[in-house]
């Protein structure tokens, strides 16, 4: 069984794509922190250390999203397994939640905070900005010492979109030709019921009669598709949109703008889910809401749509709420935003540059770390079943 190669394959962009909706945490732990103080970045981290670590130093990550279930056993188990590996650093993941990470960020780059690596991207950092303020070091020397076998495993293409007139100020978490992709993302326990071939299923035309079944069959499901908005750019034949109204697509060598309401691919599928629409299949709400906001109960939806690499629905999926993806059609457009969407970059004033620069290799090239970083500890956070991983724990970084 192929699962737990392909999840391997992609356990480094797990590690790094902290903005798939799903990190885990449980919400018992959040309202108990609710009456605490506010840390500053320098004191959380200061938390977190467990042990003095004498002469070796000890590098501080920040993350975006809701701190893992587990995590600072992870953290001592990845810091032992460095130790094995005679890395001469240790590691301190910290996390913010979702909307304030950014201001978190910019908090400790202007007041001069202790920090050495950071997870920024096109949306939360944001990622620009902080490079335009001299915040990460350019890592285009290190391309190819340093940084070889990162280099080596992502595709040329994606560095290309990463740079910011010249230089490169952080890596993409992206493998050679894996991006992030508008996929559907199925309850799975309906799709057993039903023996529904979902592997199969590129577009709203051929997920229709499923929609139907589970609806005329299930007490619960009202609205067996739930999505957002912004679903009609997810489609079969991607088009990107660079203005409301306005596509470009390739011509002859030559990319040219043209009128996307007019295009025969986009009035079909507007009419398709129009269609889906009036028949009661899709949540009414879905013309209003944005797509973090497009999360019905697992047991009232067969079906979504969201943005993820290959190998995501391991962030997606729980076990009480196990979930299945298949990617919509056979293209993925690459713009500098999706090249930018989930990025690591170090610290232009950290102390410890050249221990970080080899932490980033090591997430690209180590295995093990992947699977700690991306699953947590074998036997605690997941096992593996028949090559299989199934998580125990909601851990994922």
């Amino acid at each position: 069984m192929k699962t737990f190669d392909l999840k391997r394959k992609f356990a480094l962009i797990l590690a790094l794509a902290l903005g798939v909706t799903g990190c885990g945490n449980n919400s018992e732990n959040k309202d108990a922190d609710s009456g605490e103080k506010e840390t500053t970045s320098s004191e959380k981290a200061d938390d977190l250390t467990t042990s003095d670590s004498g002469d070796i130093p000890t590098l501080t990550y920040f993350n975006i999203g809701e701190e893992p279930v587990n995590h600072q056993e992870v953290v001592d188990a990845t810091n032992e397994y460095l130790d094995s590996l005679d890395a001469g650093y240790h590691i301190n993941t910290v996390f913010y939640d979702w909307g304030d990470y950014q201001q978190k960020l910019q908090l400790a780059v202007n007041s001069g905070e202790d920090w050495d690596l950071a997870f920024t991207s096109s949306w939360a950092g944001p990622y620009k900005t902080l490079a335009d303020q001299n915040a990460f070091l350019d890592l285009t020397d290190y391309l190819d010492n340093e940084l070889k076998g990162a280099k080596e495993l992502i595709d040329d293409r994606m560095i290309e979109g990463t740079k910011i007139n010249g230089p490169l100020y952080a890596l993409p978490a992206a493998y050679p030709g894996v991006v992030a992709a508008n996929q559907f993302v199925w309850n799975k326990e309906y799709v057993e019921k039903y023996d529904i071939p979902y592997q199969d299923i590129q577009n709203t035309t051929q997920l229709e009669e499923y929609l139907k079944e589970v609806k005329d069959n299930e007490d619960q499901v009202e609205y067996p598709f739930n999505v957002a908005s912004d679903f009609l750019l997810a489609r079969e034949n991607p088009a990107f949109e660079v203005e409301k109204g306005i596509g470009v697509k390739e011509e002859n060598g030559k990319l040219v703008a043209y009128n996307l309401y007019k295009d025969p691919d986009f009035k079909a599928e507007i009419d398709q889910m129009k269609k889906l629409y009036d028949d009661g299949l899709i949540n009414p709400d879905a013309p209003q809401i944005q797509a973090d906001e497009a999360k019905g109960a697992y047991e009232a939806s067969l079906v979504g749509e969201y943005e993820g690499e290959p190998g995501s629905q391991a962030i997606w999926s729980t076990e009480e709420e196990p979930k299945v993806a298949s990617i919509i059609g056979e293209s993925i457009i690459v713009d500098n935003e999706k090249a930018t969407g989930k990025l690591v970059g170090i610290n232009s004033q950290s102390e410890y540059k050249d221990q970080a620069l080899d932490f980033v290799e090591r997430m690209f090239t180590d295995k093990k770390l992947q699977d700690l970083l991306s699953y947590g500890i074998e036997g605690v956070d997941y096992e593996l079943k028949d090559e299989s991983l199934e998580q125990k724990m909601k851990y994922t970084m």
